[in-house]
């Protein structure tokens, strides 16, 4: 691990794990090494005061993650790569985007629910009409169009520029199309947790929404998705199934994944529980262990297709959200690293008594739970599955939603 850099915004630490070698097997094995990098962006609320200083923070935030590690010899080839921020990196947008007085709000870092009151009776006009179908989520709506649009041109610019696979974390949206006589339009007024996931050229290559959403999103009108319309993209990196935070720990949704021929894993989370509070459904244990002994690190664990997981956590304070929580690169041993990744000790532990250390096949983390830190691994993940990628696309109507069994168990994980 290497310590902040002398130009790294407000303080990035830098994990670099050990490399970890491919499947064994005989000495023509292939070999597919890929460079996997999870941000633990720091996002206070002045990053969202505008378009500008939220496509300036993000450009920030991939040009500190890129930078080759220090002691690279000149003329190596770069890895296919795949960047990968946190779920809820977007979530004020719809609104700053839409009211200035919001804007003004977090730019100045005033609190939020007179300004999120007055921006809703100013633009009723704009989600008034989505509530037969959205509910209370038709109050998304207020800026979704230029919140799709501002997240779509920041990441797809980042992918292009430095030409490596995107994962953009997500936010609250309705499912925006483009139609040549209706432009930009709304098309399924439902509000999901959507994460958008960019090639290196820039082009969508995958548009997921969270199966299974938390009480307090379900609360501020967030629908959820379908466990059937969760796909495995084709990327530069090898075949990527996102799971946004809760849905990593399901089961259902790893296997579905892993049936699907996905290769790497991606868990975009937002915490919003203090990383080391009693676990409410077990108070014998802190959230933080719940994280690392339920979630997807321990998915992975005897999967078939499922090499690596890659869980990006947003931190910072925006309004009365305090996210917490350290970003985690892990393998299956089973199918890359061996004993080794079962038992090497993670590159980013805080010393002998780091108590989030200890899990096998845990390669990376980022120092502690509350700063900004860049994780990053090179894995070789050997020969490419034979799956075909026939799995869903999307394509479902208005009225669909809901993963096999609605809310199960999402009140007996970790809050996100």
């Amino acid at each position: 691990m290497t310590g902040p850099g002398s130009d790294a915004p407000r303080g990035t630490a830098i994990v670099d794990a050990a490399p970890v070698r491919g499947p064994t097997g005989s000495r023509g094995a292939v070999q597919r090494p890929v460079h996997l990098i999870a941000v633990q962006a720091r996002m206070d609320a002045p990053d969202y005061g505008s378009a500008e200083a939220f496509r300036a923070r993000i450009d920030e935030l991939a040009r500190v993650a890129l930078e080759r590690p220090t002691g690279t010899p000149a003329g190596t080839p770069a890895l296919p790569t795949l960047l990968a921020f946190p779920e809820a990196i977007g979530l004020p947008l719809p609104f700053a985007l839409a009211d200035p007085g919001v804007a003004r709000a977090l730019r100045d870092g005033r609190p939020l629910g007179r300004a999120l009151g007055s921006a809703a009776l100013r633009g009723w006009r704009r989600w008034l009409p989505a509530v037969p179908r959205a509910g209370l989520g038709a109050l998304w709506h207020l800026g979704a169009l230029e919140a799709d649009a501002v997240v779509r041109e920041v990441f797809q610019a980042v992918a292009v520029r430095y030409g490596v696979t995107v994962a953009a974390g997500s936010l609250p949206l309705p499912f925006v199309d483009r139609e040549a006589a209706l432009g930009d339009h709304v098309r399924l007024a439902r509000v999901r947790n959507t994460a958008y996931l960019f090639g290196p050229d820039g082009r969508v290559l995958d548009r997921t929404e969270k199966v299974v959403p938390t009480a307090l999103e379900r609360r501020v009108g967030i629908r959820p998705g379908s466990l059937s319309d969760l796909r495995v993209a084709e990327t530069p990196v090898g075949r990527v199934g996102t799971a946004i935070c809760l849905d990593a720990f399901h089961r259902s949704v790893l296997e579905h994944f892993d049936a699907c021929g996905a290769e790497i894993v991606l868990q975009p989370t937002a915490n919003h529980a203090a990383w080391r509070r009693p676990w409410p459904p077990d108070p014998r244990r802190s959230e933080a262990e719940a994280w690392l002994a339920f979630g997807v690190r321990a998915g992975i664990r005897g999967c078939r297709s499922i090499r690596v997981a890659v869980n990006p956590m947003l931190v910072g304070d925006v309004g009365p959200l305090h996210a917490r929580g350290r970003s985690t690169i892990s393998v299956n041993p089973r199918l890359v690293g061996g004993d080794e990744a079962e038992a090497a000790r993670p590159a980013g532990a805080k010393g002998a008594d780091d108590v989030d250390a200890r899990w096998p096949g845990l390669i990376a983390l980022a120092p502690d739970a509350a700063s900004e830190a860049v994780v990053r691994a090179v894995v070789d993940l050997g020969a490419p599955n034979g799956a075909r990628g026939d799995e869903p696309v999307h394509g479902r109507g208005d009225d669909l939603g809901g993963a096999s069994g609605g809310d199960g168990g999402a009140e007996s994980a970790p809050v996100d």
